[in-house]
């Protein structure tokens, strides 16, 4: 049970610490962020340490095998991967890189044993190659949309929680845990670890990749620092010829510009000279489909009878029109509508 407790404590520390880090305003390279970072991971290399002591989790067994309570410690790998990337230690950066991708490959490890991996994200770990670019896009995207669900779905299952806690404390249900286990059940607290780590596998894939091109080119850097025994010189710059020295700009080269361009002048056409040929401009009309080209058929005639109906319709509408015109005078003829005002019976 003590194992348990410190355990617990050792983890939810980390935990918390890690998820500060996600909302925080510090600068990365601070040392109050750097000492944050460094805390963090001593607590939950402490907690890796009880796992792995105690044996909690085995190859051997399934995810159904493993208890609620002891679920959430499969981020622990998760949690020291990304901390490890935050130390800033110039001296051991290539060190600490290696290190976060192996708790890294550590974690999806894990999730694979127990089937928590989609057959995307396999197809994404097991790649030797960088991906090209539309592919790596595609990923990005699907992987967005699926973090989006799932957080929604862990934020519905929290504030949940959340709100079976608040009514417990304030005695609708009785104000024991048994009574927040009633609004809250460990089927519940499973799917809040499940979804966790869904999220954390999401975030981890993108990370990772990131990982390996930088472990990449730092592997590069020191091969380069062996080569120049054993500090990295940089490439002198290519020698410059001599600089151009500066030009005066002279009325006597103004006026000679202007005499150049007043004798080319001179010797143009009074005309605009054509830019294209008669048949360069036919092509180009043709492409346009403003001509028909040689092997098209001809057009069709418009159809006589379709437009002999269109103008009889019109015909018809107009006479419609002045007919009733001619009705509405015979039934109002001019100044009807004034005998019986006051004027007239003076």
């Amino acid at each position: 049970a003590n194992m348990a407790h410190s355990l617990g404590e050792l983890f939810e520390h980390g935990q918390e610490l890690f998820v500060d880090f996600e909302n925080t305003d510090l600068s990365s390279s601070s040392d109050e962020y750097q000492k944050l970072v460094r805390e963090a991971i001593t607590s939950l290399s402490g907690a890796s340490e009880c796992v792995e002591n105690n044996r909690l989790f085995s190859v051997n067994e399934e995810l159904d095998d493993i208890t609620t309570a002891h679920l959430r410690f499969l981020l622990i790998d998760y949690y020291l991967g990304i901390l490890t990337s935050k130390v800033v230690d110039p001296a051991f950066h290539l060190q600490n890189a290696k290190q976060a991708k192996a708790y890294l490959d550590a974690f999806f490890q894990r999730c694979e044993q127990y089937k928590l991996l989609s057959k995307e994200d396999l197809t994404t770990l097991r790649r030797e190659a960088a991906a090209d670019a539309a592919t790596t896009r595609a990923e990005k995207i699907a992987r967005a949309k699926r973090e989006r669900e799932v957080n929604a779905l862990l934020k519905a299952k929290l504030e949940m929680r959340a709100e079976g806690r608040k009514r417990a404390e304030q005695g609708h249900v009785g104000g024991g845990q048994d009574d927040v286990d009633e609004l809250f059940d460990e089927e519940d607290e499973r799917q809040i670890a499940l979804l966790t780590i869904q999220v954390s596998i999401t975030k981890g894939l993108q990370d990772y990749s990131l990982m390996k091109q930088e472990i990449e080119m730092l592997e590069q850097v020191e091969k380069m620092k062996r080569e120049q025994g054993g500090r990295l010189r940089m490439a002198p710059p290519e020698p410059r010829g001599p600089a151009p020295k500066p030009v005066t700009i002279t009325r006597e080269m103004i006026m000679q510009s202007k005499r150049i361009q007043l004798q080319q002048q001179v010797f143009q056409p009074g005309h605009i000279l054509p830019t294209m040929t008669p048949e360069q401009w036919a092509e180009e009309q043709m492409r346009l489909g403003l001509l028909p080209s040689p092997g098209d058929a001809p057009p069709e005639p418009p159809n006589k009878k379709e437009e002999d109906e269109f103008d009889e319709d019109e015909l018809e509408a107009d006479r419609r029109k002045k007919s009733a015109w001619d009705d509405w005078k015979d039934d109002n003829p001019k100044g009807a509508g004034n005998k019986n005002d006051h004027y007239f019976k003076r």
